[in-house]
């Protein structure tokens, strides 16, 4: 997505219509990283879902249609360990 923005910002070199059809990609884009988006703010749901189980999707990421990468090969394990206490953070509001 970053990239999309960023080549989005210099379009000038574009025609209309690859221009348009970066905005439809872009869009779609988006919305299925919406639809498929965790709300980690809800304390309902996110209650039920165990820290080694928070610590295992950090680590290695999710399968399938994922937004989440992993980042064993990015974070220490303090790193992992501090995000999943963020997130738990996230759903105590």
């Amino acid at each position: 997505m970053i990239s999309s923005v960023m080549f989005m910002s210099d379009n000038r070199h574009l025609t209309s219509q690859q221009k348009e059809s970066l905005c439809r990609n872009t869009n779609r884009h988006n919305r299925q990283m919406q639809k498929n988006a965790a709300d980690h703010t809800n304390s309902k749901e996110m209650n039920k879902i165990p820290n080694s189980q928070l610590i295992q999707v950090v680590t290695y990421g999710s399968p399938g249609d994922s937004l989440m990468p992993a980042w064993k090969d990015k974070l220490s394990s303090a790193e992992i360990q501090s995000v999943v206490s963020y997130v738990r953070l996230l759903s105590s509001f």
